[in-house]
């Protein structure tokens, strides 16, 4: 077995720490209503950990769905592994944070036709939830504005499929994977240097260019070597990148891909990974933050920063353990019942049948 098809890895304890880095960002820009505290803009002047935890997310998950479809027998069990794992903690954290939260945040009517209407459609199109007056004293006026990057999320995993539809995810065309993805790096890097500022083509560039690397790096896996000599060198190249904005973030996509998926598979799991992989929170946790600190800063307004963002992430990690017990986890043992299940009910080929019958009666 290769490393990158071992069960062995610190995937769930970096998705941890980036879950953790996003409370991290968020906490003083939901304050100041700017980036002007955010510890790694202060440090380059370019990413924040918000967008660095969020490259990190779809570094991961490009590397895992891409491993899943190839490994998956079908496109329908897929879906209904991806369904399962994504959206009915999101509905719940998104209806929790419409009808649990907004009440109480907000001066104006929450449970009218016209709100809850625009909620059933957003929550069906996996959008951030919206309510009117909501937070109104924050600069930041959001529900819980992190939640936009869940149907990017989607959009990635149905792109990949498509992909794999095609065959480009097979070793003989995977360059067209490759090629494809050098085009939005590139764009990427163009956009950020010329100041193009059209926030959803720079999504359309960005996110699609982070997933579609993480998938290279399962793709072209028994052509990566990883070392710890290579993994300094990419710390030191990557350290010098992140003082130029154009650089940054398709710098970190590629050398901090590699540092990502060094630490996951060369550094000896953690107790933190093992942990993590039985009380998986670090989906839930991000789920629940921003209402959380948002919640926080609005009770103090002059809250220590610090203070607000260890008590946001202890909160929302109660929050992120319970989603996981009480929604996520039966989600998705209920979908591995009915593979099973499918499994149990389709009959085997006719061949394989006629092995069966001789194989049950001697007589045969």
């Amino acid at each position: 077995m290769t490393i990158a098809e071992s069960r062995t890895n610190n995937f769930s304890s970096l998705r941890l720490v980036f879950a953790v880095l996003v409370i991290v960002a968020h906490t003083p820009e939901i304050i100041d209503g700017n980036r002007s505290r955010e510890l790694l803009t202060m440090a380059f002047g370019t990413m924040s950990f918000g967008q660095l935890a969020v490259d990190g997310f779809f570094l991961i998950s490009g590397y895992l769905i891409t491993k899943s479809l190839i490994n998956t027998p079908s496109l329908k069990v897929f879906f209904l592994n991806r369904v399962a794992r994504i959206v009915p903690g999101f509905l719940v954290a998104f209806w929790l944070c419409v009808i649990a939260l907004a009440p109480f945040v907000s001066g104006e009517p929450i449970f009218t036709f016209d709100v809850l209407s625009k909620a059933v459609i957003r929550s069906l199109s996996l959008g951030s939830p919206q309510a009117p007056g909501v937070f109104a004293a924050l600069p930041y006026p959001h529900l819980n504005i992190p939640m936009w990057t869940i149907r990017w999320e989607f959009i990635c995993y149905t792109t990949a499929a498509a992909l794999s539809v095609v065959g480009f995810l097979t070793a003989n065309r995977r360059v067209f994977v490759l090629a494809g993805t050098a085009v939005f790096l590139v764009a990427n890097i163009l956009q950020l240097a010329l100041h193009y500022e059209n926030l959803m083509i720079g999504l359309a560039i960005r996110l699609p260019s982070v997933f579609m690397t993480g998938a290279l790096f399962y793709l072209y896996r028994e052509k990566i070597t990883y070392r710890g000599s290579t993994a300094a060198i990419s710390t030191v190249a990557l350290l010098v990148c992140m003082f130029f904005l154009p650089l940054a973030e398709v710098a970190f996509t590629v050398l901090g891909g590699y540092l990502i998926f060094w630490f996951a598979f060369k550094v000896p799991a953690t107790e933190i990974s093992g942990l993590a992989n039985r009380f998986d929170i670090s989906y839930g946790l991000y789920l629940y933050a921003w209402p959380i600190g948002s919640a926080l800063v609005l009770a103090f307004p002059d809250g220590n920063p610090w203070l607000i963002g260890i008590t946001t992430v202890s909160v929302a990690a109660v929050f992120g353990l319970a989603s996981w017990l009480v929604i996520e986890r039966p989600a998705l043992n209920a979908a591995k019942k009915w593979r099973d299940c499918q499994i149990t009910l389709t009959p085997p080929p006719v061949a394989n049948l006629e092995n069966a019958v001789r194989a049950s009666d001697p007589s045969a």
